[in-house]
């Protein structure tokens, strides 16, 4: 829906009765196949309506994504940071009453999470309903003859490139977690995951700078302003390697000083996987500035195609290097298929982007 509404303004709201569908199909079939995954491991419907508490929650962490665009879309990036906090904020204020009036048990919990599910969901349909019906300003506005009915084929087809990004991208990351524990073991497992979540949390301010706040901008300017995207580009380029030189740097300086008062001694053998990560937090910093600029226009077709191609790629590397260098060779997989991706991601921006600059 981004995408569409960089490339047809007010128009794009041609999608949403499909959307709709779309929302009302999948939402089904979810209600079902976790239902029947509870009959059968329970022996009946024992926990029938605790699985639909926890069903209300994750619908509404699912629409959510419907209020963040809401407001990505119209610019209004000080009630989108708001937001942001406020269905955990919430969930957290529920748990603490129902707790405190309840008890501590399973019951109270799903309490708690239903009741954030629907307050989420009613802030999230509503949003979705003001985009259905127009009301909302759009931070660009571009000229849009596009007002012909939107069918639900054309939706899928439209929808399936971004659904294989995620699904590709987690195989790649996840792989190597599950692949390390058949290898090394559990202990192996732990220290790898301490890693990846100092990564992820290096990698935080890029995915927001870049997923949140300015992917409107990047759809908007990759459709109708390619020299001023590839500029962007460019120029974020030079800007996020120096934060990530600094952020790498500052993790091999503070990696041990880090894992012992925070962890304890036991896990100093990780401060090598720690160290080695450090590459990638400087090449992931690149690869989000040029990942956002593949998820615009038919890019995002390719991008799906080299996420697929790099998830086979880690598979294959974490068996061969975790067999041969142990935990390090996991992390070794992972910047050798970053590496493959960050080449993959300019040569194709590249071709599509550097002649609108010239």
């Amino acid at each position: 829906m981004l995408k569409a509404y960089a490339e047809e303004g007010y128009d794009a709201k041609r999608w949403l009765d499909n959307v709709y569908l779309a929302l009302l199909f999948s939402a089904t079939l979810a209600f079902v196949i976790l239902q029947f995954t509870g009959y059968l491991k329970n022996d009946g419907f024992n926990y029938f309506y605790i699985y639909c508490f926890f069903f209300v929650y994750m619908l509404s962490v699912s629409y959510n994504s419907f209020m963040i665009l809401y407001f990505q879309i119209q610019g209004r990036f000080r009630f989108f940071s708001l937001w942001q906090t406020v269905p955990n904020l919430i969930k957290l204020i529920f748990i603490l009453g129902s707790v405190t009036l309840l008890g501590s048990s399973l019951n109270s919990i799903g309490i708690a999470y239903v009741l954030t599910g629907l307050f989420v969901l009613t802030f999230s349909l509503n949003s979705l309903h003001k985009m259905k019906v127009g009301k909302i300003k759009l931070l660009d506005v571009p000229i849009s003859l596009a007002n012909d009915p939107v069918t639900s084929k054309a939706l899928i087809i439209n929808s399936i490139p971004f659904g294989l990004n995620g699904i590709f991208y987690l195989i790649y990351f996840q792989s190597t977690i599950l692949i390390l524990s058949f290898i090394e073991g559990y202990e192996a497992v732990a220290y790898f995951s301490l890693a990846m979540t100092l990564l992820t949390a290096f990698c935080l301010l890029p995915s927001v700078f870049f997923q949140k706040f300015l992917m409107p901008k990047i759809h908007y300017w990759a459709i109708h302003e390619k020299k001023r995207a590839y500029k962007f580009y460019i120029k974020n380029i030079v800007i996020w390697f120096f934060i990530g030189l600094v952020a790498a740097i500052s993790n091999i300086i503070f990696a041990k000083f880090f894992l012992i008062n925070f962890f304890g001694v036991e896990y100093l053998p990780a401060i090598k996987v720690f160290y080695l990560m450090s590459i990638v937090v400087l090449i992931k910093y690149l690869n989000l500035n040029s990942g956002a600029l593949m998820t615009t226009k038919y890019l995002i077709n390719i991008k799906s195609k080299i996420m697929m191609y790099a998830a086979v790629l880690n598979v294959s590397l974490s068996f061969l290097l975790i067999t041969l260098f142990g935990i390090e060779g996991a992390v070794i997989s992972i910047i050798l298929v970053e590496i493959f991706i960050s080449l993959l991601f300019v040569n194709i921006i590249n071709r599509n982007f550097r002649g609108s600059h010239a």
